[in-house]
Order: structure tokens, then sequence, then C-alpha cells
């Protein structure tokens, strides 16, 4: 998307209009930081979608989950489901 230009008074308007969709104590910097990140050439679009950014946010902090972009998603490396020694038992099979 292109670079939109905004004068310094319609900024401020935009912020004041953002944050006010925003509850205090909620979301961290880095939070609000993240989701500015993917508007950052789109004020508008910043203020259009962050009720339902909010939403999502918070229905995910209320089932203990933590929203990814799947683009930033990590591997999660699997439980060991053999104990401790599991990759002993590998290695022992061979050696008999």
């Amino acid at each position: 998307m292109p670079f939109v230009a905004v004068d310094s008074k319609e900024l401020a308007k935009l912020a004041e209009d953002f944050a006010a969709q925003l509850q205090e104590e909620v979301f961290s910097p880095a939070d609000i930081q993240g989701f500015l990140l993917t508007k950052k050439t789109d004020p508008y679009g910043a203020l259009r979608d962050v009720g339902k950014w909010r939403d999502e946010q918070l229905g995910a902090k209320k089932s203990g989950y933590k929203m990814v972009d799947p683009k930033d998603a990590q591997p999660v490396p699997r439980p060991d489901t053999h104990g401790s020694h599991s990759h002993h038992s590998r290695h022992h099979g061979a050696h008999l």
C-alpha cells in the first residue's frame, strides 16, 4: 500500500481516536506497536481495524493464548512423550 500523507493536526486526531478504542493497562506497548507495524503506511486502516484487533486480543488473553501473525510464527517443540531418556532408548536398540 502506498504511503498516506497526513498533516499533524489530522494525525493527532487519528491518534486520539485510536487510543480511545484501547483500554488502559490492558495492552503492552509492544502489543500496540506490533499492530501498528502492520499498518505503518495506513493510519486510517489502523483506526478502522483497531477495534477488531482489540477484540481478538482480548478474547485470546481470556483464553490464555497469545495471538501471533502466521508469518511470525515459530515452531513449537513437541513435548517428550517417552520420558527424559527417549534419546537413549533409540540408540540403545542399535547396540543390541
